[in-house]
């Protein structure tokens, strides 16, 4: 069909950079991109005009000519590797002015692909940006000759107008010139270059013009990126894929704007869902698996896009079936089908109910579906040369000499409507969720070569990772199959990519009811293979992860004969640690053959919250045979907290199979080879006694400065939520001269605090310092140390984890040692020098059981039964030690035992952090649709905003030097409030109707404890069950807070918390 005309503009004969260069000087302050400043998206976003991009192709072109020279005949390809910005499209448009070829790689290659890549095109100058996760010098190492280049930042690019580099080509003298190289995935050998023209990209502008051709009867419809000019768009393709690449250039003859997320984070759904909702985008073009964690775990907030968004585009991969279907009654779907070889097609809309098929316009563009002989029902699509569609037919501008273009790519036809589905590749290469390709035609080589199988498939179409499905010659048992083929598949690894990798847990042995089918030839059929073991695939996948064989074990839940001994319990824990440590280990060290510390919290022994998450499966599937649903049921990643070592777990989990009065003889010999666990509250008594151990002799104080004249502070924790309002206070304090902030790891001020409370002077008040609180001397040098023990009059300990699954083990080397050496700080200081601990009033949570109807005092408590939880007992052993220092070496302590910190109520205030327990119990109770009508321990609201509780602390400091030994403040509020009162306010921001009491909504909580990292992400409170469970079981405690407002005005000019304070919180969070 011959080429649509159109008067007004030159559609599909348009070259990119005059574009830019004419918009810039006709509308020179329209948008044309928008990118996330960070992760947090109350920063907003940096904006570009035309006019900003143009004036840094410009600067660039000149860069560029300044770095390298003017191209030649064999030097006139370089390389860009950056990090997804408009510093991509500034480099394409730059080289494409001076004429040099651009090759834009891919950024997950292998060494070895790279060097392939670079010698393949000749590259002579490499160009990159900073911020990268790739080692530049071993890029460079393999081709001394190429030259690298950092390039600047993307503001320096742009701040100011600078000489203009003209490209004055016309579309017949450029239209044939190669600007750009892509590359295909190089999974079975060096990725093969694919050189891009100015007609092949043009295809992006000539789609326009396809509204006017009818098909079937019916109006071509084409997903345009911005029909309506200035329509914001989120692109979150990668731009080194030419997925992303056609993205921004289809923005650009489109004049969308491409909206970018933050270059700090990784790309979630949520943040997408923020990123769209923030910039009020209209269009979102991704990869599918961003999609499908949208529809699962954020359905609240994409409702909450509506009706602004009007469509989603999926690239890369098919979206799932259960995704579409939830989201196409809300939105359009779109997906766009197109590859590096043959760019964009004539592809037309589908209706609603059929989002998940794709309309080609057969009529244009030479497109035809060939059927597959070996495989009926399914069809590979073929471009055939039209030379009067040359306009829409991208491939033949790559390569024109061919006469018909076989994509490889297989189809299956809608059983009655001109519709077609993406089924896979003829090549076998697996396109997975988040739109990577892996070929896994090496590694079935590699592993099918084993003397015991006679065939191996990878798979994993649409799916997050690959797998391995296997045929075995013999019937073998699964686990020594597996075994043997184990070496071949680490081999197979090696040669792999990272996301083709197959974890151990990951491979699937095949039947002897069910062989593979094969062709005449004898090749497995793959799509036939997939389909028969379809059921068996599912199950693997929703599998978190294979349980262990923990053998033949016959005795029932009901049977009190005790048949299994304990150490089979501890073994099990033992081996079930081992093999998670594996799976992200190239070689494997067998279980029984390796033996961990049965006393290392697991912290220690590398299990982070997703392996614990593992291991909670992998413990209920082994120990089914022992257990009615009910108990297994209690088998949860908090319980795994609760008893978190090998031998605590062990211990705990062989109780629960065999309850006490059944065991009693067992138990006593677990006893007499030590296997049991010391009481809780024995371990806290022995860590108190360990480091209330041999404090130095006390120096004799030669400075003594009254609390009130130039004071040198030390304050530790600065970067977290209190930290930030106690650095703000003490800035603006003018007591204070010098502020010492020790933190962890980090050595910069990552907030506004400075900035806020006095600029440039507040500034040179504040020092950081990147210290370990656990080793000698804070990990400082001899001299540096001794420099600020001279100095510092008064220390504030505010940095503590506020993690409520964390056993007391998992505070000890850090933290306890911590307080032990700031104790040793103030002992050997020649200045008088106070310790301010911020502790909690977890210190006492178990006050109601063990001291019912008793107020709680302003004193240190010894007994180890009132803490709870491991974040409670560790306050409770700082605070012993704390208070034996003050006894044995008369040191001033303060112990600053605070309740529950609420968002701030001052100006300028920053957002409640959505990490602790109220705006968790929030955000679960939005997406459980109930709220409860009671809290528990905390029905009487006795809050205190967080700004508020710094100013209090500084009031303590202040007062510090008239106080001789330890002296505590329950830091809660004197001016309560009552939960009843605030609930419809709640509710009414909230969009919470029903009420149910917190043990109740704990019950319904419960139901979506799977363990899974989807439901953890929807319903947070899952991840503090223990803690909501405690708040559920306490009763509301009476604490005296006399010290409190002796010492402070601030304290005791407190108000309550109130339905507006409150109901401002909860819609900050916009849940």
């Amino acid at each position: 069909m011959s080429e649509p005309t159109n008067n007004d503009v030159p559609y599909g004969c348009r070259l990119l950079p005059q574009l830019v260069d004419e918009k810039a000087e006709s509308h020179p302050t329209q948008l044309m991109g928008m990118i996330a400043k960070s992760s947090d998206l109350s920063h907003g976003f940096f904006e570009f005009t035309y006019k900003d991009i143009a004036n840094a192709v410009n600067f660039m072109s000149w860069w560029l000519l300044e770095k390298l020279g003017p191209p030649s005949e064999d030097k006139n390809t370089i390389a860009y590797i950056g990090i997804t910005d408009f510093r991509y499209l500034v480099m394409e448009l730059a080289a494409i002015k001076i004429g040099y070829i651009i090759l834009i790689p891919s950024i997950r290659n292998s060494q070895e692909n790279f060097t392939d890549l670079f010698t393949g095109t000749n590259v002579n100058g490499l160009f990159f940006s900073g911020k990268l996760p790739i080692n530049i010098t071993g890029l460079v190492h393999p081709r001394p000759a190429m030259k690298a280049f950092e390039i600047p930042e993307f503001d320096e690019m742009t701040q100011e107008e600078g000489p203009p580099y003209l490209y004055s080509k016309t579309w017949d003298e450029a239209k044939d010139d190669v600007i750009i190289c892509h590359h295909t995935s190089g999974t079975t050998g060096s990725p093969k270059p694919i050189y891009h023209t100015h007609r092949f990209y043009s295809v992006l502008d000539a789609l326009r013009k396809l509204r006017h051709i009818k098909s079937d009867a019916e109006p071509f419809g084409i997903f345009l990126i911005g029909e309506v000019p200035n329509t914001r768009v989120y692109f979150g393709m990668p731009f080194f894929h030419f997925g992303g690449c056609a993205s921004v250039f289809s923005a650009l003859f489109n004049e969308a704007v491409a909206v970018l997320g933050p270059t700090d984070s990784l790309i979630n759904a949520k943040l997408v869902c923020n990123i769209v909702k923030k910039a009020r985008c209209r269009v979102i073009v991704q990869v599918p698996s961003i999609t499908d964690d949208i529809a699962k775990y954020f359905y609240q907030e994409f409702l909450d896009l509506l009706p602004d968004l009007e469509i989603i585009i999926s690239s890369g991969g098919p979206l799932s079936a259960t995704t579409g279907d939830l989201l196409a009654s809300k939105v359009r779907l779109g997906q766009v089908y197109g590859s590096t070889e043959a760019g964009s097609l004539a592809q037309q809309e589908t209706s609603d109910e059929d989002w998940g098929w794709m309309r080609f316009n057969f009529d244009v563009g030479g497109l035809k579906m060939e059927p597959l002989e070996d495989d009926p029902g399914r069809y590979e699509l073929v471009i055939r040369k039209i030379p009067q569609d040359a306009w829409i037919q991208g491939v033949f501008a790559i390569f024109p000499s061919l006469e018909e273009w076989r994509t490889r790519d297989i189809f299956e036809k809608h059983p009655s409507k001109p519709l077609y589905r993406f089924s896979g590749r003829i090549d076998d290469v697996i396109v997975l969720s988040n739109g990577e390709k892996l070929n896994p035609a090496r590694m079935e080589i590699i592993i099918s070569a084993h003397e015991l199988l006679t065939g191996a498939l990878v798979i994993g179409l649409g799916r997050t990772q690959v797998s391995l499905l296997i045929e075995p010659k013999k019937t073998l048992s699964d686990s020594v199959l597996i075994d043997a083929v184990w070496p071949l598949v680490e081999q197979a690894n090696e040669a792999a990519p990272g996301h083709g990798k197959i974890l151990r847990n990951m491979i699937l042995v095949a039947t002897s009811e069910k062989r593979f089918p094969r062709t005449g030839k004898g090749s497995i059929i793959r799509s036939l293979t997939v389909a028969l073991y379809e059921r068996e695939i599912d199950l693997l996948y929703t599998t978190p992860i294979k349980s262990i064989d923990v053998g033949s074990w016959d005795s029932l839940p009901s049977d009190p004969v005790m048949q299994i001994p304990s150490e089979t319990f501890q073994q099990f824990i033992n081996d079930c640690v081992v093999y998670l440590q594996n799976l992200t280990k190239a070689t494997t060290v067998e279980a029984n053959n390796k033996f961990l510390p049965a006393d290392d919290d697991f912290s220690l022994l590398g299990l982070d919250s997703l392996k614990i998450t593992q291991l909670s499966n992998m413990i209920q599937s082994s120990f089914q045979p022992l257990m009615p649903t009910g108990q297994l049921s209690n088998l949860t990643t908090r319980f795994i907290y609760e008893n978190s070592t090998i031998k605590r777990l062990s211990i705990a989990i062989f109780k629960m199979a065999y309850p006490l009065k059944c065991v009693s003889e067992e138990l006593g010999r677990l006893e007499k080879k030590s296997l049991a666990l010391a009481p809780a509250n024995k371990y806290l008594e022995d860590l108190i006694q360990n480091y209330s151990s041999n404090f130095p002799a006390k120096e004799a104080k030669t400075v003594h400065k009254p609390h009130g004249e130039g004071l040198h502070v030390l304050l530790t924790g600065s970067t977290g939520y209190l930290g930030y309002y106690l650095l703000k206070t003490l800035i603006a304090d003018s007591n204070v001269a010098k502020i010492l902030c020790f933190n962890r790891g980090w050595t910069e001020p990552r907030n506004n605090s400075i900035e806020e409370s006095g600029g440039l002077d507040g500034a040179a008040k504040v020092q950081f310092v990147k210290v370990s609180f656990g080793e000698p001397r804070f990990g400082l040098t001899p001299a540096v140390h001794q420099s600020f023990l001279d100095t510092v009059d008064v220390i504030i300990h505010n940095a503590w984890p506020v993690d409520f699954n964390l056993s007391i083990k998992s505070f000890e080397k850090i933290h306890i040692a911590g307080i032990r050496n700031f104790i040793d700080w103030s002992i050997l200081s020649p200045r008088k020098v106070t310790i301010q601990f911020v502790s909690s009033v977890g210190s006492f949570g178990n006050w109601s059981s063990f001291r019912p109807k008793t107020p709680v005092s302003e004193e240190v408590f010894t007994d180890g039964d009132l803490p709870t939880l491991g974040y409670g007992q560790s306050k409770f052993v700082a605070e012993n030690i704390l208070n034996n220092a003050a006894k044995q070496r008369g040191i001033s302590i303060d112990i600053l035992r605070c309740g529950q910190l609420s968002g701030p109520v001052g100006d300028g205030k920053k957002k409640w952090n959505t990490r602790d327990w109220f705006p968790i119990l929030m955000q679960t109770s939005k997406a459980l649709g109930l709220i409860p009508s009671n809290l528990g321990a905390q029905n009487l609201v006795q809050w205190i905003p967080i700004d508020s509780v710094s100013q209090i602390i500084i009031e303590l400091m202040q007062g510090s030097g008239t106080r001789e030994g330890s002296t505590t403040f329950n830091l809660i509020n004197p001016a309560s409030a009552y939960w009843t009162d605030l609930l419809p306010t709640v509710k009414d921001v909230l969009e919470v109707t029903k009420e149910v009491s917190l043990k109740d909504w704990l019950k319904e909580l419960k139901k979506h404890d799977d363990k899974s990292r989807e439901e953890l992400e929807k319903f947070p409170a899952l991840k503090l069950l223990n803690f909501f469970e405690w708040v559920a079981s306490e009763e509301q405690l009476v604490i005296t807070t006399d010290n409190a407002k002796a010492a402070s005005a601030s304290f005791r000019e407190l108000s309550p918390i109130s339905k507006e304070m409150v109901g401002g919180w909860v819609k900050d969070w916009g849940f």
